[in-house]
């Protein structure tokens, strides 16, 4: 079956918001350009966190491998039960099949964490089972919200019910939140004052209530005793998605802070009115160590440069002819040699007999590295008079053999396979 066009692809899925469109595109084709590198690592998020028991979530993440781009959706990620005798290490990690993988680690008194294969596969995270344990070792939760016994809540221009028991994520409750419109907002409070340094994780669990236009906004950001500590972060989601929970998260670096302290996480949905969502298993979380994301470009190849995504940076053309200058002229004309990406790559200049006037002849030679056109602006008033080609086939000439040209008047050659036109001229 042939492979769609781009046009063909936008009709197709006309009914779906643009994003998801050019996302699909994007991250799921290799590059074809061999100019352009893409470093292996974490594009985006990509954030595993310990949700319960020994079920993890991984938030969507985007990465490349072996200069291609790949994608994957929110995934949870269940290990394996532990060893009853001697505790090991798990690895997380994504591959070049796009698709997350856990390299189970050997049971051992001294456990050895799994080594990935750094050709194919992408570390996000390892994790440290005890003998007989149903938690990973060294990871602590500030629970937010859960049973709604946990840190307290603010809510304003929206009705909020923190004991709903409508198909929870986790445990026995969950947090509906009705229709909920733009500057309307869901609040908790801790009641001790919180540190960012002391979390490396945010996480939730989002259900919609309705399938949501691809306009609506979900964002995160920390306050300290009423007042803003944070920018607002988005948290991207599926909005077509009204069946499943989304388990969410980001990682606290990504937040750009004025202060270290905050007692306070506020929810924001916008700019315009939605039908409401569910929240659940709202958490901070220590002891997940995760992957750095990579925002470096570096191009090689026929352009050159190097910077950070979402940034403009210089680029140098490489070069493929030191001989730069004017050529040509009474008694000199130039030489020029094309190669197969339509570059010039030489030019050099022809001795020529006479010139400047008189009836004396000349010749001009085209050398084509691939078929083409390439011209020729006249230095003086000429004519061409005769013409010979070696392994081209019948080139064609912008004006006619034995035409009167003036100076300046520009004659294109054009060819149809590799080889060298010679013509012959006389000076007017």
């Amino acid at each position: 079956m042939r492979n769609r066009t781009l046009l063909e692809t936008l009709k197709l899925t006309k009914d779906l918001k643009m994003k998801e469109i050019i996302y699909a595109l994007w991250n799921k084709t290799a590059v074809a350009d061999p100019t352009i590198v893409l470093e292996d690592g974490i594009v985006s998020p990509g954030v595993v966190t310990w949700l319960y028991d020994l079920v993890h979530s991984m938030s969507a993440i985007v990465y490349n491998l072996q200069n291609r781009r790949y994608t994957i959706d929110t995934t949870m990620i269940t290990l394996a039960p532990a060893d009853l005798v001697d505790p090991r290490i798990d690895v997380i990690a994504v591959d070049v099949n796009n698709a997350v993988v856990v390299l189970q680690g050997i049971p051992s008194p001294s456990p050895v964490k799994p080594t990935i294969d750094s050709m194919t596969q992408i570390e996000l995270t390892y994790v440290l089972i005890l003998a007989n344990a149903t938690e990973p070792d060294g990871v602590a939760d500030e629970i937010v919200y859960d049973e709604n016994t946990e840190w307290s809540h603010l809510i304003a221009g929206t009705v909020v019910d923190f004991d709903s028991t409508v198909d929870p994520f986790h445990g026995s409750k969950c947090a509906s939140v009705a229709i909920i419109g733009n500057g309307d907002y869901v609040s908790f409070v801790s009641a001790t004052p919180m540190n960012f340094a002391d979390f490396i994780t945010l996480s939730f669990a989002l259900k919609l209530k309705a399938k949501l236009s691809a306009s609506i906004t979900l964002y995160v950001y920390f306050l300290n005793n009423g007042g803003s500590v944070s920018n607002l972060l988005r948290f991207d989601f599926a909005h077509y998605d009204n069946t499943h929970w989304q388990s969410l998260s980001h990682a606290m670096k990504d937040w750009k802070l004025s202060s270290l302290h905050f007692n306070e996480i506020r929810f924001l949905m916008g700019p315009a009115e939605s039908a409401g969502f569910y929240l659940d298993l709202v958490k901070l979380q220590s002891g997940t160590p995760q992957t750095v994301k990579i925002d470096t470009v570096t191009l090689t190849g026929d352009v050159t440069g190097a910077g950070t995504v979402g940034n403009p940076f210089a680029t140098t053309l490489k070069t493929v002819n030191g001989n730069v200058g004017t050529f040509g002229g009474a008694t000199k004309s130039a030489k020029v040699t094309v190669d197969a990406k339509g570059r010039v790559t030489g030019v050099e200049e022809v001795d020529i007999e006479g010139g400047g006037g008189g009836s004396d002849t000349f010749q001009v030679h085209f050398i084509f590295d691939i078929a083409g056109a390439i011209t020729y602006p006249c230095p003086y008033a000429l004519k061409f008079t005769a013409m010979i080609h070696q392994q081209v086939n019948a080139p064609i000439l912008s004006v006619a053999l034995n035409t009167d040209m003036v100076q300046y008047d520009i004659l294109t050659v054009t060819a149809d396979a590799v080889g060298v036109v010679t013509l012959t001229g006389t000076w007017l």
